[in-house]
């Protein structure tokens, strides 16, 4: 049997906490490889750092993973003694197709980058790859990418968080306990590869479990209300996830921004098997585990850069509005993101 070669497309914070798990366990276990598809001026970057990082928030040494790298003859990324590790563009990647790719990427660039993938660069994937979207919020998939392919989709909803230092450095926040869920999107047929991969997280020291269809939909709407609950509040206080769980006030927020939103769900025919209270609990929790995050809404307003508000809150406030649900909260602070949004240089958001 072939080895399984998986892609990892993005090196934000999820693409480097899943890459380097996944690169340690390469050079251990034998089976398949890995390799992080980047920009080329992203790939300059790494190249001049000589390694990727995955720190610990709690600054466990033993939690940090480091992946030593080396330039190819192909001009790729390399991890010192261990070929199936690579980094590399699309165009200096080996001639090999790829398996399994990881998109770790930003909400509002998984489908564009899914098409010109399909367009320009499918020969760099098998004809039967599957694709696991690993984005915030409610993505759909491009119906010209869906149509004539062959290639299977799965979602990935994860718990573990990071902040990036530089590209390709990250400081991990509840990595070792933030659960990943994978689930196929449009059907079962890619649940041999998802099965393999699930095997190959887990077995690289990350949390990850199958579910089935029905059960992700329940599970991307719980992630969809704890990011439109933490991410915003957050963001408009400037500060880190866990002071959320610690303050009276931020907390009425979350719970402002979950009754909505939950009543939403449930008109869209979402059973979250929970109550209400129950679904702030979890909230709060995911604030506590990723206490020192400063999450992605956040680290992307302070860079000047566009957020994920619309695949989340901006989600929530569409349905609402299509179930005759005021959702009054949800709107302001999509009102409020917006507007520090279009202040670019946000110099008012730095130094946490």
């Amino acid at each position: 049997m072939e080895p399984l070669r998986v892609g990892v497309v993005g090196l934000g914070a999820i693409g480097t906490i899943f890459f380097t798990h996944l690169a340690r366990l390469a050079g251990v276990q034998t089976g398949f490889s890995v390799h992080a598809l980047v920009k080329e001026r992203h790939l300059k970057q790494v190249q001049d750092q000589k390694r990727v990082l995955l720190g610990d928030a709690q600054a466990n040494e033993d939690a940090a993973i480091a992946i030593d790298l080396e330039t190819s003859a192909r001009g790729s990324l390399v991890a010192q003694n261990d070929a199936s590790v690579q980094i590399s563009t699309l165009e200096s990647m080996d001639e090999c197709p790829l398996d399994v790719v990881l998109v770790a990427l930003k909400a509002y660039d998984s489908a564009r980058t899914l098409q010109e993938l399909k367009v320009s660069h499918s020969h760099r994937f098998r004809d039967d790859a599957l694709f696991v979207l690993l984005q915030n919020g409610l993505v759909s998939l491009p119906d010209e990418v869906v149509t004539d392919s062959r290639w299977q989709f799965a979602h990935g909803v994860t718990y573990v968080g990071g902040r990036v230092e530089s590209l390709g450095h990250v400081v991990g926040s509840g990595v070792a306990s933030g659960m990943t869920y994978l689930a196929p999107i449009c059907s079962e047929d890619g649940e041999p590869k998802l099965s393999k991969l699930n095997e190959l997280l887990v077995a690289s020291g990350l949390q990850s479990q199958l579910l089935s269809r029905q059960a992700m939909q329940t599970m991307v709407w719980k992630k969809l209300i704890v990011n439109a609950a933490i991410n915003p509040i957050a963001s408009v206080l400037n500060t880190t996830n866990g002071a959320l769980a610690t303050n009276e006030w931020s907390q009425e927020c979350v719970r402002a921004i979950v009754h909505e939103a939950y009543e939403v769900a449930q008109q869209e025919g979402v059973d979250l098997h929970c109550t209400e209270e129950e679904m702030v609990g979890q909230v709060l929790a995911t604030a506590v585990n990723t206490s020192t995050n400063v999450c992605s809404m956040l680290a992307d307003l302070r860079r000047g850069a566009r957020t994920e508000i619309d695949a989340i809150t901006g989600q929530i406030v569409r349905l609402g509005s299509v179930h005759g649900i005021a959702t009054p909260t949800n709107a302001f602070v999509l009102s409020l993101i917006k507007a520090m949004e279009s202040n670019k240089h946000a110099t008012h958001l730095q130094g946490l």
